[in-house]
């Protein structure tokens, strides 16, 4: 059971934080090179072998792959997002894509719980999150 040790780790890094307390100004640029940066990073997460990990029971691998797929939808929505504000769309324009990967994100969270997974999507998957935790602030409150 040594590889439960990483339980959730896909989950927990993905999972979106919750909308932070302060908003930040917008700022188009940095928001879009965010984006694409966070398109990347999921694609990168996606191609590592590793998510391909064998879980240590059925239960555990059905949630598994559960998380994988709402892990793509999350990603097809980052590609869209990068894409639309690359198009100059701002943040109204883009809101409902980033809550759409909000409530993704928590179903990653859910299903992921139990997932068992090598240190190199542990990595990746940290990677992602610190660029959904550095886009947040941009789409928090009103």
């Amino acid at each position: 059971m040594k590889t439960l040790r990483l339980a959730g780790i896909l989950g927990a890094a993905l999972w979106l934080a919750p909308v932070p307390a302060f908003a930040a100004d917008w700022d188009q640029a940095r928001v879009t090179e965010l984006a694409g940066k966070l398109d990347a990073a999921v694609k990168a997460l996606l191609a590592d072998p590793g998510v391909d990990a064998r879980q240590a029971s059925a239960m555990q691998q059905r949630r598994h792959h559960s998380a994988i797929v709402s892990v793509r939808e999350f990603g097809r929505n980052a590609t869209d997002l990068a894409l639309d504000l690359t198009k100059g769309r701002g943040r109204e324009q883009t809101l409902g894509r980033w809550e759409q990967m909000r409530m993704v994100g928590d179903d990653v969270r859910f299903y992921a719980e139990e997932s068992s997974l090598p240190g190199s999507v542990r990595t990746k998957a940290q990677a992602v999150r610190g660029l959904i935790d550095e886009i947040a602030p941009f789409y928090a409150g009103d």
